[in-house]
């Protein structure tokens, strides 16, 4: 089942992915993308075979944009945010994933703000990047999790 749940996602992944090359022509702010991604994560979620149960989303600010922040615990994390906040928003995500093949370039062209963990001078690039976003009117979602070998005892 784990296999085949898996493979469903990535079959899922490409075939949004290639629907989501349609945003470049329909959508400069991105906000197609967002559907793309919103629609791949419910129905990974729905392979999956799991129940999410989600209070609170009435409380999301659906007027101005917000910052979210949220603790990294699985790899779930993204695609149950992704299903279920109630509004498009931009993802904050290392800059390393920009440079996968495929993802990097949906990333790049859903507006997505990369960070720079290695090279602080960059980190003002974040900073204004992510306020470009918030004064377009997205939230914008990021994690606080420092990687394990960074951490200072």
């Amino acid at each position: 089942r784990t296999i085949f749940s898996w493979t469903a996602i990535l079959f899922i992944l490409f075939l949004w992915y290639f629907i989501g090359l349609f945003g470049k022509i329909l959508d400069k702010n991105g906000r197609y993308y967002h559907f793309c991604l919103k629609n791949w994560s419910k129905m990974s979620l729905r392979f999956l075979g799991l129940k999410i149960e989600i209070t609170g989303q009435e409380l999301v600010p659906k007027d101005i944009p917000v910052v979210f922040v949220s603790n990294h615990q699985s790899q779930l994390d993204i695609p149950i945010l992704s299903a279920h906040l109630p509004v498009p928003f931009k993802w904050v995500a290392k800059i390393e994933l920009f440079k996968l093949p495929l993802l990097g370039s949906f990333m790049k062209n859903a507006g997505y703000i990369p960070v720079y963990r290695e090279e602080a001078q960059k980190a003002t690039t974040t900073v204004r990047k992510i306020l470009e976003q918030l004064n377009k009117g997205f939230p914008v979602i990021f994690f606080l999790k420092a990687p394990e070998q960074k951490m200072v005892k």
